[in-house]
Order: structure tokens, then sequence, then C-alpha cells
């Protein structure tokens, strides 16, 4: 946390205005779960993954990345490892969110304003 004595830097004002423009735009696009999913779907997409089918076969290839929804309120999406359909899958990684309930709201009248920000 930085004290009201110290100065922030504007290339770390820039830094947080960029991530928190996104944050703001994600947000805003995900007025219920099924525009959140939309929302992150689209992310991915233009990252460069592949929409599956869940129930359908799949065929990963090493290295990619992939993403399946279910119901359009749930979205999973992985990252294939380097060694995929080379040996058995003897580790993976699980990151997990939900989606019910994305719509945070800020008070319209702040009570602290602080570099410009309320």
């Amino acid at each position: 946390m930085v004290s009201s004595s110290q100065k922030i830097s504007a290339a770390l004002l820039n830094e947080a205005r960029k991530y928190t423009t996104g944050i703001m735009d994600a947000l805003n696009k995900s007025k219920s779960h099924f525009h959140a999913v939309n929302f992150c779907a689209d992310t991915l997409h233009a990252n460069g993954f592949t929409e599956l089918k869940e129930t359908g076969k799949w065929t990963l290839e090493a290295g990619k990345g992939y993403y399946f929804r279910r119901n359009n309120s749930t979205i999973c999406a992985f990252l294939a490892g380097a060694k995929c359909g080379a040996n058995p899958v003897s580790a993976f990684k699980i990151i997990g969110c939900h989606t019910d309930s994305p719509c945070l709201k800020i008070a319209p009248r702040s009570k602290l304003n602080t570099c410009g920000y309320n």
C-alpha cells in the first residue's frame, strides 16, 4: 500500500489504468453469468484457444489451449501440456472460479478520493 506521503510514478499509474480498464471492460460485458461466459469465450478465442464440444471426442495437440461451455453458464479452459498424447496424464493443474454473481457495483458517491480515483 502506498502512503499519502509517497509519490506514484506516471509509469505505475499508466499500468494501473490499463489493468483497471480491462477489468471494467470485463465487468461491463458480464451483466449475467451467461454474458460472463460469452466474454470469457471471446477472450479465449481471441488468444488462440479452440472451443471443444464437451460431449464430443477430443483430439488435443500438445501446447494448445482449449475450452468448452456447459449450458452457456459454465466455461472450462485448459492448456494441453507439452507431453500431451505421448504418455498417460500423470499430473495436472486446475484453476476455477464461478460466474454466477459477476455484478459488482461501485458506489456512485465514494467517500475516498486519491490520485484522481474515487
